[in-house]
This record gives structure tokens, C-alpha cells and sequence, in this order.
């Protein structure tokens, strides 16, 4: 995965410039981004970004998760606090989940479970190997996110959260749901749908 990161070069993605090992440990050497996580802005605006605002951050979002897919493997552990904007507007994203080799189906049973359940495709919560169409549900979660100022999906606790995003539905009637113009309610649907096959085939 790592090979792969270096080689992404795309004005919307934060370049691995170098990496390695040094006796036990292994490092990475990327640039030092200014500005501030998505995150921390939606900590600001709790209910969610100016429209304008949300809807050029999510373009270049999907435009730099694309140039990641580009290289060969899905982003796997995206989510607002890997998005970086600076003062003039432009968003970059950190590609450090692909930074993990990918799993296959088998190896993902057998590993730790790692990953945001807020955050996390349905496949990625039952452990079977991801694709860019997970990456696509993640898209949405952000893009909800960012225009309500919320996730759509957060259980009691981390296991309840895991359940309701491989079976809940998300709202668009109610609150937050209600936020999201009207207008980007069937694209975030279509891209929050529980089958991969059903979502967008691609970031772009």
C-alpha cells in the first residue's frame, strides 16, 4: 500500500514524499499541511458547513479519493479529520489508510478489527475486503456530515454502531437528515446505499 501512496500525485491528496525503516521502527515523511481538519470546522459550525462552502470542499474530496483509486487500491479509513483545509479553500486529503496493505477477505477475519464505525462502509463492519465503492459510502458519510454538522449513523456504543451502519438506513426526513438540500439528497442516498453494488461505481 505504501508504494502506492508515494505515487499519488494530485493537487487534492497530501504527498508521501519518503519512507522507510531505521533499526526497528518505520517512518513516512510527508508534508507539513496548514490549516484546519474538516473535523474541527464542523466543531465550529455544528450545523454543518455554508452550502458553497460543503460543496467545494466535497468536490475536491471526491476528486482526490479518485486520484488515490487511480493508483490501484481504496483510501480504506477515511474520514473529516483526514481532510485539510487551508485559508484559501483548498482541501487535501491524508491517504493514510492506504497505507495498510490490503486485506483479502480470509486475512480480515483474522486480524484486529480497526476503523471509525461512524466512519466505515457496511463490508468494512462485517470484515470483508474493501473497494472504491466503500470508499464511496465513506464519501457520503462525509458529505452528510458536512452539510448537517453530524454523522448519520451513531449508535450507543462502538458495537451498536457497527450493527446499525450494516442495516440502518439513513434518514433524509428527520433530524439531521433534514439539513441536506433537497437537491443532494439522491445523490448521497444512491452513495449510502448498504449493497456496493448499488452505490456510485466511482469517487468521481
Amino acid at each position: 500500500g505504501i508504494d502506492s501512496a508515494t505515487k499519488v500525485s494530485h493537487p487534492n491528496v497530501c504527498p508521501i514524499r519518503d519512507h522507510g525503516e531505521e533499526g526497528p521502527f518505520g517512518y513516512i515523511s510527508m508534508d507539513l499541511l496548514a490549516g484546519q481538519d474538516l473535523r474541527r470546522a464542523l466543531k465550529a459550525q455544528p450545523h454543518g458547513l455554508p452550502e458553497g462552502e460543503a460543496i467545494s470542499a466535497l468536490l475536491q474530496i471526491a476528486s482526490g479519493l479518485q486520484a488515490i483509486h487511480d493508483s490501484g487500491i481504496p483510501h480504506g479509513d477515511f474520514k473529516t479529520a483526514q481532510a485539510m483545509r487551508d485559508s484559501q479553500g483548498i482541501v487535501r486529503i491524508v491517504p493514510f489508510g492506504m497505507l495498510k496493505d490490503p486485506l483479502s477477505p480470509s486475512q480480515a477475519r483474522e486480524v484486529e478489527f480497526t476503523g471509525t464505525p461512524e466512519y466505515m462502509s457496511p463490508e468494512h463492519c462485517w470484515g470483508y475486503a474493501l473497494d472504491f465503492r466503500s470508499d464511496v459510502y465513506v464519501l457520503g458519510i462525509v458529505a452528510f456530515e458536512a452539510f448537517s454538522g453530524m454523522v448519520p449513523i451513531r449508535g450507543q456504543s462502538r458495537m451498536d454502531t457497527l450493527f446499525k451502519q450494516m442495516r440502518e438506513t439513513v434518514s433524509f426526513d428527520d433530524e439531521p437528515g433534514s439539513r441536506v438540500p433537497r437537491k443532494f439528497v439522491p445523490a448521497l442516498r444512491r452513495a449510502l446505499e448498504k449493497a456496493p453494488s448499488d452505490r456510485f461505481g466511482s469517487a468521481r
